[in-house]
């Protein structure tokens, strides 16, 4: 009974009981904030738009004054914006339940006139009461089971969330119920829970100074020592240019849509609705940042820390959730408009070997490179040759700022520049969302939140020093082919090494990140950095084992999400045939019966291609018609769950302006994406290392005779027994199809 807060009983609206309403406290239970957020619906009605609109004009006509910066003037407008619209959204939530208050205080003295009087008429009043109160409920109740239909009919069927939302199978670590303590106890209140995921992330954003980061002389030499990238004064004068209305409506645009706000509450379609109007303040408080007196409110820098769990971790640690920043609306599209500025200018400040968030690359000229690098290390195994993978600890959230910054002057950026980028990181806080419920606020002193637009290329930046100096450090041994010594391939912070002479080069190389990680907090993890051997002898790995806490790989390495094996032919037994595997068993999981057939050729469209297709890509490797015939085979007892076809396959597969319903034909991504590597080689872009290490692995210009080797007998039709193609020579040669 302690536990009862109230209790109360209601109207008999709907036969002759009464409902008892009663609200228990729990002792678990820690309540909400209440946070407002827009009411998105609120835009679309055109009274609440016109009365928006005309309040902006008014607000700033009347508060744009001299006196008064412009940063306080656009932070204080969403306060009033958020009031006039909380008024509204109150004013339509007062009609609505208007008539139903009227209607339940009108029945509830009828009822008490009936049960003393007993009075007919009292009764048939009460009676069209009631039947008025249900009409009311029924028109709410089918107005929300219509819309409901409507979205199952509309997109229950069709590649998007609704139908993602019906395959993913539920996770309860998404509601967090118990933590473990670093002590090993466990927690389950949900106030102890929120102090220990405070803990860690304050910890973990003011991490504490090392002896070199007192002083910037150790950071500067470094940079001066090792880092040769720079801006040109023409790439200077860009970045360097007050931001246009233009750049902020191409921000707006290219910004995804439906994504949960900041602290602010404001959502994108808030300034994609008033875009004109805003504009000029938006543009005048952010461009004001370049001068140097100038900051951002703390309001504005605030942010909602979201935790999404890492796969195949223990959801019990603290360690195991990675911190999503959910950033106010308007900071984020000044950093996306930084960001789009930036990234014309990325591909000349950062090494191709780096191919994370670079315009223009992607993550299979890593894997490309290293499986040709492998082909290329079995070519001498007398060199013993191995890959290190290592594993970088919170490599995001520990930048550390100072180091970031001299390195951006290194590079040649200007002064307006870095006072804009140093706004977005004077002094911001961040509350942990755990639950629904809000930790106290916390300083930030260190990392690139993750959910930030600019984040990934500043990191990128911040670790391309590592990268030259690893280049240029003649004591660390790669792998030559020609002229070029391929060291390192990295994406993000994933970074993969190819180390020869390891004796002599792991040293250099732990060394080096060592005095990295002194300078910019960068850490790796060794225990859980992994090498894979393909030709160090069983007396060198041994003593590789003694002096380095590496984990030694069986049989495979994992990057980038596919299995790299020393031996290349072991690719496809390594990677696709345990794709297979996990295809049947999604696919006989996903056998829902409210999905139809329809349904089911979305989701091999939205789920099983894309995992293919990413396979084909970063693995250029042949692959047996017998794969192809596999995965057709589950597909069509997918779509008729077992059952005999109804339509024909060719049917199926025809696209959709022909009448069919566009079902992969894998055979065909399979030749398209080797086609591309054709058109690859003809273009022999210098963003792909890969292409002139295979041009020297082949010994003559690709280009000239793209065919001769692989690629044309695999994407040939199956008809094809027998191709002309032409040799290294020049001449003619028959090659088999197979």
């Amino acid at each position: 009974m302690h536990l009862l807060d109230s209790a109360s009983i209601g109207p008999m609206t709907w036969s002759d009981h009464s409902p008892v309403l009663i609200t228990i406290s729990s002792p678990l239970a820690r309540p909400r904030e209440r946070l407002w957020r827009l009411n998105e619906s609120l835009l679309t009605d055109p009274l609440v738009k016109d009365g928006l609109h005309n309040a902006l004009r008014h607000y700033f006509a009347e508060n744009t004054t001299p006196d008064c910066s412009p940063q306080v003037i656009w932070e204080t407008h969403k306060a009033v914006i958020r009031g006039f619209l909380i008024q509204q959204g109150a004013r339509r939530k007062r009609e609505r339940g208007a008539q139903q208050e009227s209607l339940l205080t009108r029945i509830m003295a009828l009822e008490q006139s009936h049960k003393l009087h007993s009075d007919d008429t009292v009764y048939a009043e009460l009676l069209d009461l009631r039947s008025q109160l249900r009409s009311l409920f029924n028109h709410k109740a089918q107005k929300a089971f219509l819309t409901t239909r409507r979205a199952f009919h509309e997109h229950g069927n069709k590649c998007g969330k609704l139908l993602a939302n019906a395959l993913r199978s539920h996770r309860q670590v998404l509601y967090i119920t118990h933590l473990r303590s670093p002590q090993g106890t466990t927690v389950t209140h949900p106030r102890d829970m929120t102090r220990l995921f405070q803990d860690h992330f304050t910890s973990l954003y003011s991490l504490p100074r090392t002896q070199q980061q007192t002083t910037p002389t150790p950071t500067l030499n470094f940079l001066e020592k090792h880092l040769r990238s720079k801006l040109t004064p023409v790439m200077r004068d860009t970045l360097e240019g007050p931001i246009s209305a233009e750049e902020l409506h191409d921000a707006i645009k290219s910004t995804p849509t439906g994504k949960t706000p900041g602290p602010d509450g404001f959502s994108l379609k808030y300034y994609k609705s008033c875009e004109r109007l805003i504009s000029p303040a938006w543009l005048a408080s952010f461009n004001g940042l370049s001068r140097p007196q100038c900051s951002l409110p703390p309001q504005t820098l605030s942010a909602t820390v979201t935790l999404i769990p890492k796969p195949d971790k223990d959801h019990t640690l603290c360690g195991n959730f990675r911190p999503i920043s959910l950033l106010n609306q308007d900071v984020k599209l000044f950093a996306k408009v930084l960001a789009l500025r930036l990234t014309r200018h990325m591909r000349y400040l950062v090494h191709p070997d780096q191919t994370g968030f670079i315009q223009g690359r992607e993550g299979r000229d890593n894997t490309t490179l290293a499986i040709n690098l492998i082909h290329a290390a079995r070519k001498n195994l007398a060199n013993p040759t191995l890959l290190l993978s290592t594993d970088a600890e919170k490599a995001f959230d520990r930048v550390h700022w100072p180091f970031l910054f001299n390195t951006l002057r290194h590079m040649g950026f200007g002064p307006h520049v870095l006072q804009w980028i140093s706004a977005l990181y004077a002094h911001p806080t961040a509350r942990i969302n755990l639950n629904g419920a809000l930790s106290p606020p916390f300083t930030i002193q260190n990392g690139t939140r993750q959910g930030c637009p600019l984040s990934p290329l500043l990191f990128a930046l911040s670790l391309e020093p590592l990268l030259q100096a690893i280049r240029g450090d003649p004591s660390i041994h790669g792998i030559r082919v020609g002229r070029v010594d391929y060291k390192v391939a990295a994406y993000a912070d994933d970074l993969l090494f190819f180390i020869r002479q390891p004796l002599i080069s792991l040293p250099s190389l732990t060394g080096l990140l060592h005095d990295y990680g002194n300078l910019s907090n960068y850490k790796i993890n060794m225990s859980k950095s992994e090498i894979l051997n393909i030709s160090v002898s069983p007396a060198l790995k041994a003593s590789i084992r003694a002096a380095f806490p590496f984990h030694w790989c069986d049989s495979s390495l994992k990057y980038l999400g596919v299995h790299l094996t020393p031996d290349p032919s072991a690719l496809y037994a390594t990677n696709f045939l345990p794709l297979l595997k996990v295809l049947k068993s999604d696919m006989t999981r996903w056998a829902h019966p409210h999905i139809t057939w329809f349904g089911r050729l979305s989701v091999i469209k939205m789920n099983v291609l894309p995992r293919i297709l990413y396979l084909l890509q970063t693995l250029p490797i042949f692959v047996p018609v017998t794969f192809f015939r596999t995965l057709q085979s589950l597909f069509i007892h997918y779509v008729w769950d077992g059952k005999r076809p109804r339509l024909r396959l060719t049917l199926l597969m025809a696209p959709r302006s022909q009448g069919g319903l566009a079902l992969p034909h894998l055979r065909n991504y399979y030749s398209a994406v080797h086609l591309l590597r054709l058109v690859e080689w003809s273009t022999g872009l210098p963003e792909k290392r890969w292409i002139a290490l295979e041009q020297e692995l082949a010994g003559c210009p690709l280009a000239s005779s793209p065919g001769c080797w692989v690629l044309l007998p695999i994407i040939a039709s199956p008809h094809t027994r027998r191709l002309l193609l032409p040799c290294r020579s020049g001449d003619v040669c028959n090659a088999p199809h197979q």
